[in-house]
Parts: structure tokens; C-alpha cells; sequence
């Protein structure tokens, strides 16, 4: 037995609705009207347009004179870092304030919660020290020296990416 036939016997609203919702997807489709991004197949097969005025940033990172370059099956440890580290940058250049404290704001969660929620001075101090131990457990190694270099990139006319310039946002020795 199909899975409509169960449904129609089992929950007649819920095949109805079922039928609607594809009835509809499908004339929406046959008119041309994207109905949700479910359904728009060439989303993702555009040619990307690089613009050359765009900056783009990536981060570096290197432990005890190495780089920290993981092989692909291991790279949930480096998206780990990836993501934390772009996070520490914006409180270090936002001033020790996190850009959440905003949205928490707009939001009006009461001030006694919120502080619990966003980062700040001492938890941006205590963050290179958090990123040694994590790398020291992710690379099995003690760690000595921790580097991270920022990067801005560009596309030149050329669309060959080049490094535009960088600098050094955390070092530990």
C-alpha cells in the first residue's frame, strides 16, 4: 500500500493537505513562480561574479612552527576552530562587545540574562588560552607557540585571489 492510501485512511486532513500543497507547488511551478527554495534547482549553479573592490578574510593558524592544517576527514576540528576564531575577531574589533548584545536588545531579554549570553572582555582574554588547550587536545601535541594571522584577500582581474594584507591577531609564546 502507497504512503497516500495509509495516509487518506489513516488522517484524511493531513492527505488533503498533502495533496493541496503539491497540487499548488506544482501549477506555481508550471507558471514559472518559485515557490520556496526547495524548488529552485539552479540555486546553487549561477556562475559565481567576483568583484575585484570585495575583500574576502581567512584566518591561519600555526602551533609550535606548524601549520595547522588538517586532512579532510578531520576537518569538523578545524571548522570548530574556523568558526570560533572568526567570532573572537569581531569581539576584538566590535571593542569587547559582543554584536549579539543588539539582537538581545531588540528582543528585550532582561539585562541579568543576556549578560549570560554574550561574550565580553574577560571572555575574549580568556580565549587564546581556551584555542591552545583545544589544539593541544585536537593535535595531540603540547603547544608551546600559537600564531594566528589574519588575512584580507582580493580577486584580481585576473580572478587569481591575492593576498591584500594581514595581521597577527593572536600570539602566544
Amino acid at each position: 500500500m502507497t504512503y497516500f492510501r495509509k495516509l487518506k485512511k489513516s488522517n484524511r486532513r493531513a492527505y488533503f493537505a498533502v495533496g493541496i500543497f503539491f497540487g499548488l507547488s506544482l501549477l506555481l511551478m508550471l507558471i514559472n513562480l518559485q515557490v520556496s527554495p526547495f524548488f529552485v534547482w539552479n540555486m546553487y549553479s549561477v556562475k559565481e561574479v567576483r568583484s575585484p573592490d570585495e575583500a574576502y578574510i581567512a584566518y591561519k593558524l600555526w602551533y609550535n612552527g606548524k601549520l595547522f592544517d588538517l586532512p579532510v576527514e578531520q576537518d569538523h576540528w578545524r571548522m570548530y576552530y574556523a568558526y570560533t576564531i572568526a567570532k573572537f575577531d569581531a569581539l576584538r574589533e566590535n571593542g569587547d562587545i559582543d554584536p549579539f548584545t543588539a539582537k538581545l536588545r531588540f528582543y528585550k531579554v532582561p539585562e541579568v540574562i543576556a549578560q549570560q549570553l554574550v561574550n565580553n572582555a574577560q571572555s575574549e582574554k580568556k580565549y587564546p588560552e581556551w584555542l591552545r588547550g583545544y589544539l593541544s587536545e585536537v593535535t595531540g601535541e603540547k603547544i608551546q607557540n600559537l600564531v594566528v594571522k589574519k588575512y584580507w584577500l582580493s580577486y584580481q582581474a585576473n580572478e587569481k585571489l591575492s593576498v591584500d594584507s594581514s595581521a597577527v591577531i593572536i600570539s602566544i609564546n
